[in-house]
């Protein structure tokens, strides 16, 4: 639960909550990892990126509760999109089997 109102909270951080809602975990149980990482031509998704350059994006990955689920993009914005997508997919996935 935030110490603000959820208008309060910025749009990524309302988001992530929305899509983790609070319940009980097990202490330091990991519910999302947010990871910015850099590298030489880790990302070139730009017309003016042409070739080497360096770069950074983001990783996003679930614990075990969640899917293990990883993801990639440049921008956190992007990977809050896909990771949202990619938990929507594995939900469906799970109630098909009956998981």
């Amino acid at each position: 639960m935030p110490n603000k109102t959820l208008s309060a909270l910025n749009e990524i951080d309302r988001e992530l909550r929305m899509m983790f809602p609070t319940q009980m975990w097990d202490n330091g149980e990991t519910i999302v990892n947010i990871r910015l990482y850099g590298g030489f031509e880790v990302f070139n998704t730009r017309p003016y990126h042409n070739y080497e350059t360096w770069s950074s994006g983001y990783e996003l990955t679930t614990g075990p509760r969640y899917g293990n689920l990883k993801v990639e993009a440049e921008d956190l914005d992007d990977a809050v999109r896909a990771l949202k997508a990619a938990q929507n997919k594995w939900r469906e996935s799970n109630a098909a089997t009956g998981a």
